[in-house]
């Protein structure tokens, strides 16, 4: 992909605001960025993620921060040793789960919404997650298979 001054300038400014983020998180080690353009819009618009009327796969209930980070653990069966892919600023991360509660919890700080968007190791599967917005104690989890 070639890049115009401004577009090389906003693409830098980018990454720096996604290193920033990276380097606050806890409970995992970075891996490093993954291929910029590795979820084609295509193949994100065929499992629909783009789709605005896609009814949440799971609807978790919780009342602090810290019970939801454990009820996602358990939903995504998050582990000690496991490598998943972070989706910030639209720039993908690897990154390694070093302690899965400090992890997740780190990462839903990641967002002003709680929202938080992981890809599986073996890049098949994409879990979109965030926040109800007509709720005040409803967490959202979409499931896209993204083979």
């Amino acid at each position: 992909m070639i890049m115009n001054d401004r577009e090389l300038a906003e693409f830098r400014k980018a990454l720096k605001k996604t290193e920033e983020h990276l380097s606050k998180l806890e409970g995992v080690e970075v891996l490093g960025f993954d291929e910029l353009n590795r979820y084609d819009a295509r193949v994100l618009k065929t499992a629909g993620f783009y789709d605005d009327e896609k009814e949440p796969d799971i609807t978790i209930t919780y009342d602090n921060e810290e019970t939801l980070a454990l009820k996602l653990i358990d939903v995504l069966k998050l582990e000690t040793g496991q490598v998943w892919y972070l989706w910030l600023e639209n720039h993908i991360a690897g990154i390694k789960i070093l302690d899965a509660k400090y992890a997740m919890e780190s990462m839903l700080k990641t967002d002003i919404n709680l929202s938080v968007i992981l890809s599986t190791e073996d890049k098949k599967t994409l879990y979109g997650m965030s926040i109800d917005p007509w709720s005040d104690d409803k967490y959202l989890v979409f499931v896209y298979d993204i083979r």
